[in-house]
């Protein structure tokens, strides 16, 4: 029986207006495992390398 197998890579990249520094140290580890549990709560993966 034939099979289809797909792979999907996606870089997607955040920016504030006028590159501005809005993302302070103490909650960068804090924001980055939200958007983690996001990616993965929609059955994704993130690869950062």
């Amino acid at each position: 029986m034939p099979q289809s197998l797909v792979k999907i890579l996606v870089h997607v990249v955040f920016s504030t207006k006028n590159r501005a520094d809005l993302i302070h140290p103490e909650i960068e580890a804090e924001l980055y495992a939200y958007i983690h549990g996001i990616v993965k709560n929609n059955g994704s993966k993130i690869d950062h390398r």
